[in-house]
């Protein structure tokens, strides 16, 4: 979207209500990956009633971004949430997370998005958004052992070496307590004052189970990315 047709104002607008579906999507992704685990109980096992309406107002808002805001966030892997917008492919979105280990990377991702976000409200606070498209394209190999692979292009690979056979025994195996859900080196989330993650999300799991409650749209990313960590590892305790 043209810059000079939104103002600065209009941008910042375009950004919170973005920042907001972004929420209520991820929020209602988490319930629906919690959902293969407790299939007796749990009503989001196949499906989540929300989730496919979210995704289409959340493609619809990205594009009421600025064309910069649009290119950063695509350089951030966003687009792995612009693919899946039904029934079928949300499924298979999940398969690919879980029996990959990828919930990790998904949670990486919104927290760059977040952090994108804050970013752009702080240029235009202080009045220097004409100065955005100056900002470095992001680079995360220069910390890293391993290269930053694109979760998009993981996807294609799963998709075209992965047979329907091969995903439902994987995910009955998945649903075994007997298996490491988890590999042990990536259990290392803290929180700030460096202990462990508490149980903050109990009253979150009993919403899940009942899926009466709304969700809070403005909780903080770093939260969440503590949420997914505790749901699933409290499922195997």
């Amino acid at each position: 979207m043209d810059v000079e047709n939104q103002g600065t104002e209009g941008i910042k607008k375009n950004i919170e209500e973005f920042e907001k579906l972004f929420n209520e999507y991820y929020m209602h992704l988490l319930q629906f990956i919690e959902g293969i685990y407790r299939k007796e109980d749990n009503p989001y096992y196949l499906s989540h009633p929300k989730l496919v309406l979210d995704s289409i107002r959340l493609q619809a808002s990205f594009f009421k971004l600025p064309d910069e805001v649009q290119e950063r966030l695509l350089l951030l892997d966003f687009e792995v949430f612009m693919h899946c917008d039904n029934v079928v492919d949300l499924y298979s979105f999940r398969d690919f997370l879980l029996e990959n280990y990828r919930y990790n990377r998904a949670t990486t991702i919104a927290e760059r998005v977040d952090s994108e976000l804050k970013l752009v409200r702080e240029f235009i606070d202080n009045d220097i958004w004409g100065k955005y498209h100056n900002l470095p394209k992001r680079k995360f190999d220069f910390y890293r052992q391993e290269s930053n692979v694109s979760l998009l292009l993981e996807m294609d690979y799963y998709r075209k070496t992965s047979s329907v056979e091969d995903k439902l025994s994987s995910q009955s195996e998945l649903i075994s307590p007997n298996v490491e859900l988890i590999p042990q080196t990536e259990l290392n989330i803290k929180t700030a004052n460096n202990e462990e993650p508490k149980d903050i999300f109990g009253k979150y799991n009993e919403m899940v189970s009942k899926g009466t409650k709304s969700i809070d749209s403005t909780q903080d990313f770093v939260s969440k990315g503590i949420m997914l960590f505790n749901t699933i590892t409290s499922l195997f305790k």
